[in-house]
């Protein structure tokens, strides 16, 4: 079953037609004042697994490349978030990190702070409400 915590699904203004539903373990706050807030649950299950792959050694020194590969789990929570939003006629984005995002793909997309406060500590951040990262999936 899943839970989605209140105030942590929004229908984006001027999109009628797409849900952002979060799946972070914390709050978003966006430059129009609305704060998304946090579904730790899901983003317990919305991991990613890394595998790294050696591109130098010097020494006893390891340069890696990590790669982030869904799970299967993840994979369902997804499958489901979209099944269940989009039974209202609406497209879904589900918020989670920049690793998970790359592993998932879309509709798993991840916030993007403004340049402003990019730098600030997590609970200064302020992010687009209307532009989000997005990978084509692994």
């Amino acid at each position: 079953m899943i839970k989605l915590n209140e105030g942590s699904v929004v229908k984006l203004s001027g999109s009628p037609e797409v849900i952002l539903v979060s799946a972070l373990s914390h709050e978003v706050k966006f430059e129009d004042g609305t704060v998304l807030a946090p579904n730790p649950n899901l983003a317990e299950v919305l991991k990613a697994e890394p595998t790294e792959e050696v591109i130098e050694r010097v020494g006893g020194i390891s340069v890696v490349a990590p790669t982030f590969h869904p799970t299967e789990e993840g994979r369902k929570l997804v499958r489901k978030l979209v099944a269940i939003v989009g039974a209202f006629g609406s497209a879904v984005y589900i918020l989670s990190s920049t690793i998970s995002a790359q592993a998932y793909g879309l509709p798993v997309v991840a916030p993007i702070t403004t340049p402003e406060t990019c730098r600030k500590p997590p609970e200064e951040k302020i992010c687009y409400k209307h532009k989000f990262a997005g990978f084509q999936a692994q």
